[in-house]
């Protein structure tokens, strides 16, 4: 089990802020890992995958007034940024998935803007813990 150190800026403590920050909890997110360098990888590689077909889903829930699947697509991917520790990406996407459950959909489009600002943030930090593999 190979460990890898904490990324330079990308600790965050406190609540989460409404712009973006392009912070996940490195240190939580190697313990939720359980220090699993191998396993880190393969996850951020799956999400990268999948992340498209994520903020697509959400984006076409939105655009079609379909509430339940803002709520699912909102929820799969506040889930897998939870895992990562992006704290602020996944109060954003709870926000999407609580208008979901709501079924009240007025600024949700703002919403996603400020999800894609995260996701655009994170990016780079989720990347990097890929260079430190052999993968």
């Amino acid at each position: 089990m190979e460990h890898v150190p904490a990324q330079q800026g990308d600790v965050t403590q406190g609540p989460p802020q409404k712009s973006a920050t392009g912070k996940i909890d490195a240190e939580e997110l190697m313990v939720r890992v359980d220090g699993d360098m191998e396993l880190l990888v393969r996850l951020v590689k799956i999400f990268f995958a999948e992340l498209p077909k994520y903020r697509d889903d959400i984006a076409a829930a939105i655009a079609v007034g379909d509430s339940h699947a803002l709520r699912d697509a909102a929820h799969s991917l506040k889930s897998v940024l939870g895992t990562f520790a992006a704290h602020d990406g996944h109060e954003i996407a709870l926000r999407l998935e609580r208008m979901g459950f709501g079924g009240e959909l007025a600024g949700a489009q703002e919403v996603l803007a400020e999800l894609d600002l995260e996701l655009e943030a994170i990016r780079p930090l989720l990347a990097g813990f890929l260079t430190h593999s052999n993968a």
